[in-house]
Formats: C-alpha cells, sequence, structure tokens
C-alpha cells in the first residue's frame, strides 16, 4: 500500500474541497472514489470532513463556496519547512498573500498564496498531520497541475518559491508540457490554460481503477463529464469531471504506480 510517513519540502501534500454543499459532495465521492469521512471540529459552526480509504487520510472538503467565498473548487497543497519565511518568500517574488500564515490547530501552520498568473495554492507546515496518509492508489491523489493563462509568469515564481526543476516536454496544448521535477522526481505539471476564458488554476488528479467505469458513474452521480475519457500515453487514461456543485477535478488509471514519496 502506497502509505506516505513524511513529504519532502516542495512535495505536493494535500487537497481540499471548498464546496457549497458538504453532504452532497461527501455523497458524490463517496460513490465514485469510495470514500469514508470522520468530521473534526474546525472552529465556530464549521467542520472539517477527513475523507478516508481504509483509515487513511486522503483528502479534506469544508463549507468553504458561494457567493462570499468563490465557486466550489479543489485546493492543492504543498509542504514547506518553514511557512512564515515561504510566505515572505512569495511576496518577494510578487505573489500576494490571500491569506497570511496562521496555526490549524495542532495539525500544522499554513498560508495561501497567489502567484503573478493569479493561480492559488496552499503552503502546509505539517506539525501533527502530513497531509495524505495514502497516494498513488484508487481513490487517492497521484497528480497536481498548474494550467495557466501566464506561463511566463508562473514558471520563476514556482521555482524560486520551492525550487523546483521544470522540464519541458512535448504535447500540451501550446505544443509544450512542463513536468514538475523536485529532486529527480516527477510531482506535478504545468500548461498553458486549455480552456479559452479560464482562470489560471491548479487542477487535482484522483486515481480510479478503470477510468470509462467511472466516468460512467458521474452523470448518474449528479455531475458532468467535460472530457470524455482519453488515453495519455505512457501514464495512463484520464477523464475531465465536475461534481454536482461544479468542482472540477480529473479522475486517471495509471498504467504505472510511483513509490510513495519521502
Amino acid at each position: 500500500m502506497q502509505t506516505v510517513t513524511r513529504y519532502p519540502a516542495g512535495m505536493p501534500s494535500w487537497v481540499d474541497l471548498s464546496t457549497s454543499d458538504v453532504d452532497a459532495a461527501k455523497r458524490f465521492y463517496a460513490a465514485l472514489l469510495g470514500w469514508d469521512y470522520v468530521d473534526q471540529p474546525a472552529g465556530p459552526d464549521q467542520t472539517y470532513a477527513m475523507a478516508q480509504i481504509g483509515g487513511h487520510d486522503v483528502a479534506g472538503m469544508f463549507f468553504g463556496a458561494g457567493p462570499e467565498h468563490g465557486p466550489p473548487r479543489w485546493n492543492s497543497y504543498v509542504t514547506v519547512g518553514d511557512v512564515d519565511a515561504s510566505a515572505a518568500r512569495a511576496a518577494e517574488l510578487g505573489g500576494l498573500l490571500v491569506a497570511e500564515p496562521f496555526e490549524v490547530m495542532q495539525a500544522g501552520r499554513m498560508a495561501v498564496v497567489q502567484a503573478p498568473d493569479a493561480s492559488v495554492l496552499a503552503l502546509w507546515q505539517p506539525r501533527e498531520n502530513i497531509g495524505a496518509a495514502l497516494v498513488n492508489v484508487p481513490g487517492a491523489f497521484c497528480w497536481t497541475e498548474l494550467n495557466s493563462v501566464d506561463l511566463d509568469a508562473a514558471r520563476p515564481f514556482y521555482q524560486g518559491l520551492f525550487g523546483w526543476e521544470l522540464q519541458a516536454e512535448p504535447g500540451g496544448p501550446g505544443g509544450e508540457y512542463i513536468s514538475i521535477q523536485l529532486d529527480g522526481r516527477s510531482i506535478g505539471g504545468m500548461q498553458a490554460q486549455p480552456a479559452p476564458g479560464a482562470p489560471s488554476a491548479w487542477l487535482v488528479y484522483f486515481t480510479v481503477e478503470d477510468c470509462d467505469a467511472a466516468a460512467a458513474q458521474v452523470p448518474a452521480l449528479g455531475g458532468q463529464v467535460h472530457l470524455a475519457p482519453m488515453d495519455i500515453p505512457d501514464v495512463g487514461r484520464m477523464c475531465l469531471i465536475a461534481d454536482p456543485q461544479g468542482a472540477v477535478c480529473c479522475l486517471i488509471a495509471l498504467l504505472h504506480s510511483d513509490p510513495p514519496p519521502g
């Protein structure tokens, strides 16, 4: 089993869902990805639903979408050694602090930054919670990918912030796909935003056993399939979906499963 005990600095380590209807989202992802849930307190009148597979944390969800919060969306987190230092570095690199560093009870310390291309990413300094305890298996996340309206602005920002190495590969919508490397390991990707008029955003991928079967479930569960299953050579078969509240993510059946980080 692909269990994780630690994430090196610069590694994507957690994803959570800001949604307008937590109960509906729970039902959708439980049926689609096999999740169970443990609700945890997260402040006055707020709970954080921890999604689990076999007792291992794989993702989170909370009420955080609507007129005051923006549209439903999946959020990506990257582990850092010192969130305050990383937040300050993000500002030096031309980014904006959407949320200043703050404590998440005993779980860790986090901040939210916006890059110069307007993409948003969370920084996570772990304490009791390292992030996802299970990755790269059905139901768990395996990849995060930036679709950017301004790659020239995004690349130096993220390189300077996390020390990522960016390797250009053929095949993106603009003729190029950028593989994000950390210590010789592919941990994510970047490409030009393929959807006309869409903003820069990080896209989360969840692993499934059978992409076609999973995609066929989505409409019956109240979601939408935005991109029908397609093959990615030497990687797997993927599709792009939206849940009933409109949050977008990808499902992928991997040909090969990387070992867990750390």
